[in-house]
């Protein structure tokens, strides 16, 4: 699949503006920008170092403006807004827009064609932009003059120019080496060819127009000099900006690598099942390494915490959307390795520094360790995974979890916080703060999960098949018996709300309610809470009553169709115009990804400003359900 804007879109700058492109490493760096070159965020950039995951993102490189000369003529090719004019020759020139497999800027002089691609290595800190000239009758002399522009500050601030005691690069055989002072990081820069001429300049003004206004005052960035390229026809030339050294010959095998390495899933893949390649890619961009170098993913590039609870979450999606053995295996041990760094009582009750826990973090590793093994592995690992399993149900059952209690006939209630109950403008993902229906279905399959497991290695576990069952008849007669009976009261009348999440009663491995009140409970769900935008999810907000639209969950919805009520013909079809919309929105190119609904104050401006692991995740296992039912 390629996303790819004509030059009426680029044109309609509202439109362009609006369309941002993410690359990321490994490590929580990034470059960032529009489809048009032009910055509207302070926390655009090119290279946005992040040296660990508790450090905060430096914006090192805030932008190239770049000038090709065609025998006598002169041809800008950035586009920049100051705070008194707005600068965007370059767009005249600027033919096509490419997101894939790489953001690639095609700009047309006449017969010329000049392609610009760019990517951030997954293993590095490292920029790596190309430049190619083709398409000329016959190409005359054709140079190219490129500036950087840095910023050398926290990527949310304002560039301080006294942090810069030194301004000048030093050269040494096609590489300059920049350190604006002893506490700053040292930047590298590499070319295959042309000649660098040290002229540090400050140029000034430069305005974000997509910040907020508190953020909006303009700012000064430092240009070091410039580099001139003589550019032949049909030949690749390179430039590097990183935090370390690379030979010339190392830059184009980099950049090779790195295209046929993004290209083979799109080769692969066709029609709708592209979209899920694609995402499968994008969502290894919210892989990151933390300070002990395991891999772990986030839900926003910027998070100092990751959030175990959507750590496993993604991992449980990918291995629901069939990734390779390998890939899961690596996921599995990883997490393995840091439920057993420290004690699980002191992981759950968030003393492990930088994880973020909370009431549904256990369920959910649970629920992916549950899966690899079901999926990949039914071998001896499972006996490791039991010993973490039986544990977790331990410390259930001994109230030593800040979360919840156990109450009578092994049902589990809430404990609550003050923070828990504060009115706030977000939203519960899991189960709603009031009510211990979600609570004690994850509670069962947590439960039966481990009989299973135990099951496929011979062990018989009659004490967890006792409670299993009590909890089964007793959460009938605490929330199903009346539900049934009059359905649409529940809200007022019962104890338990209604919730999105209420999904997963339907589509967990192991149903604590029957068929009949399964498709009594999903016509509620659909009712509430499908539409064609996602899922809406209730905020926590009292004084207003509001909604947020999220794609969570909605695979689940998808599936809980297929199994209980296909023969609902204008359900099967409501789900393909969701289908169709999220196809949009992908191929409108919201940052390469669907934005970041989780967690966000409700200003629908916003909301398409951030990319989201877990959105983008939900909404590629929802693309591969419908491929695979």
């Amino acid at each position: 699949m390629e996303i790819i804007f004509s030059k009426s879109e680029l044109e309609n700058l509202p439109v362009s503006l609006s369309r941002e492109w993410i690359e990321s490493n490994q490590f929580g760096s990034y470059a960032s920008s529009t489809i048009v070159g032009m910055n509207t965020r302070r926390r655009h950039g090119l290279l946005i170092y992040k040296k660990n995951i508790e450090s905060t993102p430096l914006l090192i490189l805030s932008h190239l403006q770049e000038e090709i000369y065609i025998g006598q003529n002169q041809f800008p090719l950035f586009n920049v807004e100051y705070e008194n004019h707005l600068s965007i020759e370059g767009l005249n020139f600027l033919e096509k827009f490419k997101l894939d497999p790489f953001p690639t800027y095609i700009y047309k002089f006449g017969a010329i064609i000049l392609e610009k691609s760019l990517f951030l290595s997954r293993n590095s800190h490292r920029l790596i932009v190309s430049y190619r000239v083709s398409n000329g009758d016959k190409i005359p002399e054709v140079r190219l003059v490129i500036r950087s522009f840095l910023a050398y500050r926290p990527v949310n601030d304002k560039t301080n120019p006294d942090i810069f005691e030194n301004t000048e690069a030093f050269l040494d055989a096609q590489q300059l080496r920049f350190l604006p002072g002893q506490d700053s990081p040292e930047l590298f820069m590499q070319y295959s060819n042309g000649e660098f001429f040290n002229s540090p300049t400050w140029y000034y003004d430069f305005k974000y127009r997509a910040d907020k206004s508190d953020f909006q005052e303009s700012e000064g960035l430092l240009s070091p000099g410039f580099l001139e390229i003589r550019l032949g026809e049909n030949k690749n030339e390179y430039l590097s900006f990183a935090m370390d050294t690379l030979t010339r010959e190392d830059l184009a095998k980099l950049y090779t690598e790195e295209k046929e390495k993004r290209l083979q899933p799109q080769q692969e893949l066709k029609k709708r099942s592209e979209l899920v390649g694609y995402l499968q890619d994008r969502v290894s961009n919210f892989a990151k390494l933390n300070g002990q170098n395991r891999q772990i993913f986030v839900t926003d590039l910027l998070a100092s915490q990751f959030h175990l609870s959507l750590h496993c979450l993604m991992l449980f999606r990918l291995v629901q959307s069939g990734i390779p053995r390998k890939d899961a295996e690596k996921y599995y041990q990883e997490l393995i390795s840091i439920l057993r760094e420290k004690s699980l009582p002191d992981l759950f009750m968030g003393l492990h520094e930088g994880i973020k826990v909370e009431a549904a973090s256990l369920f959910f590793v649970i629920f992916f360790l549950y899966k690899y093994h079901i999926h990949y592995d039914r071998g001896e690992s499972i006996n490791q995974t039991l010993e973490i399993m039986q544990e977790i149900v331990s410390l259930i059952r001994r109230d030593q979890l800040p979360y919840y209690q156990l109450k009578r006939h092994k049902l589990l209630g809430r404990q609550y916080r003050k923070s828990d109950v504060n009115s706030r403008s977000d939203y519960e993902l899991f189960f709603p703060i009031w009510q211990n229906f979600m609570l004690n279905v994850f509670w069962y399959n947590i439960l039966k999960m481990t009989i299973h497991l135990g099951e496929l290695r011979g062990i018989r576990m009659r004490k967890y098949q006792r409670w299993a069952k009590k909890i089964k008849n007793h959460f009938h007669a605490q929330y199903m018996k009346s539900f049934i009976s009059n359905p649409m009261d529940a809200n007022t009348r019962y104890n338990f709300v209604f919730h999105p999440s209420m999904i997963f009663t339907i589509t967990l491995p192991f149903s604590i309610i029957e068929n009949r009140e399964a498709q009594i409970l999903y016509r509620v769900l659909i009712k509430q809470f499908l539409v064609k935008e996602g899922i809406k999810y209730p905020t926590r907000n009292k004084e207003k009553k509001s909604h947020l639209v999220s794609p969570f969950l909605l695979a689940d919805y998808f599936e809980g169709w297929r199994t209980l009520m296909k023969d609902k013909e204008f359900l099967g079809d409501f789900f393909q115009r969701v289908s169709h919309f999220f196809e949009d929105q992908l191929r409108e190119g919201v940052l390469g990804y669907i934005p970041n609904y989780v967690n966000l104050p409700i200003t629908p401006a916003r909301l398409p400003c951030r990319a989201s692991g877990v959105s983008s995740c939900e909404v590629m296992y929802f693309l591969y359900r419908q491929i695979t039912l």
